[in-house]
């Protein structure tokens, strides 16, 4: 039946053919090199032989999807290759962002890309925040998609390192910052909105917290989550008001020994020490009003 086809077809056919199972005997090659290195503990040499982003792009010659696909194939190959040998993944950045130099729009790379970045052997911050890069440049282009900003929050909080205790603080509520924009977004994960807030409340920004909260509940759509959403808000409200309380009390305590009465009771200095006050004005005792001229 094959020599039955006309010649043009049947090697319009073969073309395809070739093109088709190229790939594929590609990375049959790597894999019988990447053998042939464990058995000889040899390392492959680390070498960068691309050209820059624009000559590759004139070199696509309008075919940009295809040479991003092609790229992005020898980025994986480059990752597996490094990464069960010598795990020195020094060109991988600079893979990706010749992958988006010619196709900004691989979602694929971005996502992936970022999270080869971060699951090498001895990774460093450096590489943890060119991932964050390639999110936020991801986020931009698919705002609507919150996995972006998760990931950006997840590498924040849990994926940088340092000594420096206001660094590790700036990290944390940045982190907090994109977690609340990914359950903005729509991320159907309950649990999110109480990480951010549990992250601004250890900062001493529980107001802070209450009020993304509040946000939060009127733009979710998951019933679990608001019901998380409501527990949290009634906790921190709570604990509000106990602060509020106990601030009051020392506040009180405080005028009362100040005050020329202190050996009075407390219950009597209430109703004769202080001057007069409106209603719900005990959270300003620290700055009383002046005595009232007829005491």
């Amino acid at each position: 039946m094959w020599n039955r086809l006309p010649l043009v077809p049947r090697r319009l056919l073969t073309v395809a053919l070739f093109l088709t199972l190229l790939p594929l005997l590609g990375l049959a090659q790597l894999e019988v090199k990447t053998q042939y290195l464990r058995k000889r503990q040899i390392l492959p040499a680390q070498t960068y032989d691309l050209p820059p982003a624009p000559v590759l792009r004139a070199l696509a010659f309008g075919y940009n999807e295809v040479g991003a696909d092609l790229l992005w194939i020898r980025a994986i190959a480059y990752y597996a290759d490094h990464l069960t040998t010598d795990s020195d993944l020094r060109y991988l950045e600079r893979h990706l962002h010749n992958i988006i130099a010619l196709d900004r729009h691989a979602r694929h790379v971005y996502r992936y890309g970022a999270a080869m970045l971060v699951t090498q052997t001895r990774k460093t911050n450096q590489q943890v925040l060119a991932a964050i890069d390639l999110m936020r440049q991801a986020s931009q282009l698919y705002p609507d998609d919150w996995h972006f900003p998760l990931y950006i929050g997840s590498y924040y909080i849990s994926e940088l390192r340092s000594r420096d205790q206001r660094q590790r603080r700036r990290w944390r509520l940045e982190g907090a910052r994109w977690i609340n924009r990914a359950a903005l977004v729509g991320a159907q994960v309950p649990w999110l909105p109480s990480l951010a807030a549990n992250i601004y409340t250890e900062q001493g920004m529980r107001d802070v917290a209450i009020r993304h909260l509040q946000e939060l509940y009127y733009a979710a759509q998951d019933e679990e989550m608001k019901a998380q959403i409501t527990a949290k808000l009634k906790h921190l409200k709570a604990q509000r008001t106990v602060d509020e309380l106990k601030n009051t009390q020392q506040q009180l305590r405080a005028l009362h020994d100040n005050s020329p009465i202190p050996f009075v009771s407390d219950d009597l200095f209430l109703l004769v020490g202080l001057p007069p006050l409106s209603p719900f004005s005990l959270r300003r005792l620290a700055s009383p009003p002046p005595p009232s001229p007829l005491r």
